[in-house]
């Protein structure tokens, strides 16, 4: 079962999209690159003079369209053609053209379009990505079980939200932690040598059948569990998938079941022979 991990670099992906859901955020930067462009492309002339007008504008209008969208793009490269032309094509401070600096101009425009339409495709298989496992940590996060995906190392790689509830830990906090710090522990060992035995035989299965497993806390308290493991892919390599179920209150209802029946037992009368 191949899984992948849908939090990685969740800071830039949630950076991106708040400046693509403000236009004022995205034509704004879109405008400062080209800005910023220009001024690099004005201090480096002593160097590489007029035979390469448009070299510092093709960074600019890539990383404007792709942390902004399309329209951000084509603002930039607008501008960036604006700027290349009355500044760097010679004549100088004019929007004259001769037939060869016409010719540039022509093909910078062409590059440009190319690079806007590939940034596109990017930009349209990000989204769709991005909706994708947005679905999947909705799915996730639904599920009232606790959810761990575990590396071979023993590395935390995906948490829901009832892993955070359950453990009292933000799902950041956990992320390539190792998974002993939910053991208790006296049981860290233990807990080890049940994960080699696993990796060496991977299949769906209970963790610890037959024994009375505990978890901890984050404020270092326990409660018993319920675990199960099953073999997955993680970004390619071999991972376990861990359920964890809180059984507190099943322990406790199954102690006050037997307590009623040990106290009827007690206070039955003995028949009469």
């Amino acid at each position: 079962m191949p899984l992948s991990n849908p939090f990685a670099n969740r800071r830039i992906v949630e950076a991106v999209k708040a400046i693509r859901e403000h236009p004022d955020a995205a034509y704004g930067i879109a405008i400062g690159l080209v800005a910023f462009a220009t001024l690099t492309r004005w201090a480096m002339g002593d160097y590489i003079g007029a035979h390469i007008p448009f070299i510092t504008f093709f960074p600019a209008i890539i990383i404007g369209a792709l942390l902004g969208g399309v329209w951000p793009g084509v603002c930039a490269t607008i501008l960036a053609v604006l700027a290349a032309w009355y500044l760097f094509l010679p004549p100088a401070y004019s929007f004259e053209l001769g037939d060869r600096e016409f010719v540039q101009l022509l093909l910078f425009i062409f590059f440009c379009v190319i690079n806007l339409a590939v940034v596109a495709v990017v930009n349209a298989l990000t989204d769709h990505a991005r909706t994708q496992e947005e679905n999947a940590r909705t799915l996730l996060d639904c599920v009232p079980a606790g959810i761990l995906v575990v590396d071979e190392q023993g590395n935390i790689k995906l948490v829901n939200a009832s892993t955070e509830k359950l453990f009292g830990y933000n799902r950041f906090e956990l992320l390539d932690r190792n998974v002993e710090v939910l053991v208790p522990a006296r049981l860290g060992e233990m807990h080890k040598a049940d994960r080699s035995t696993f990796l060496r035989k991977p299949e769906a299965r209970p963790m610890g059948a037959g024994r009375d497993l505990r978890a901890r806390r984050r404020d270092g308290s326990e409660f018993p569990v319920e675990i199960g493991l099953n073999p997955v892919s993680h970004d390619g390599r071999s991972a376990v998938l861990a359920t964890v179920i809180d059984i507190s209150e099943r322990n406790r209802a199954q102690q006050s079941q037997h307590a009623r029946a040990a106290t009827s037992a007690t206070n039955t009368p003995p028949r009469q022979s």
